[in-house]
């Protein structure tokens, strides 16, 4: 250890870029609607991975199961999007990457939705799950 790091002054100064540094972290006003946006990303991905499976008329149903018992957990998502005011443009600059994710993931999720149109039953099995885009 060098002379200067077991300096008084030092030690203070390294406390005071610390507090410094954790104090900008609390300060982030992108973080609650960046926190959504990733929350929702990953909700369409999960709906994409149950849809993903879905190849029947057996597999509809395991789906349907699956999906509603994570139906609260979509619904506690949207609430809390719905919750946030509407986010500044500097904030919407610092959320594109998690934008960027969602809608990927949104399209990914379309893509099942429009295979599974085309299965028999299909149709029926997501009007029954509100998820006809």
């Amino acid at each position: 250890m060098s002379r200067r790091a077991g300096h008084p002054r030092w030690r203070v100064g390294l406390k005071g870029v610390g507090l410094a540094l954790l104090l900008a972290g609390c300060g982030d006003a992108a973080e609650p609607y960046r926190g959504v946006l990733r929350d929702q990303a990953a909700a369409y991905e999960d709906l994409e991975r149950v849809l993903g499976g879905v190849v029947d008329e057996a597999t509809m149903k395991s789906a349907q199961i699956e999906l509603a018992k994570s139906w609260k957990h979509y619904e506690a998502i949207k609430e809390r999007a719905l919750a946030l005011a509407p986010p500044s443009f500097s904030i919407q600059e610092q959320m594109e990457p998690e934008k960027r994710r969602l809608n990927q993931a949104f399209e990914n999720w379309q893509k099942q939705v429009r295979r599974i149109k085309a299965l028999p039953g299909g149709d029926a099995f997501l009007k029954g799950l509100a998820m006809d885009p």
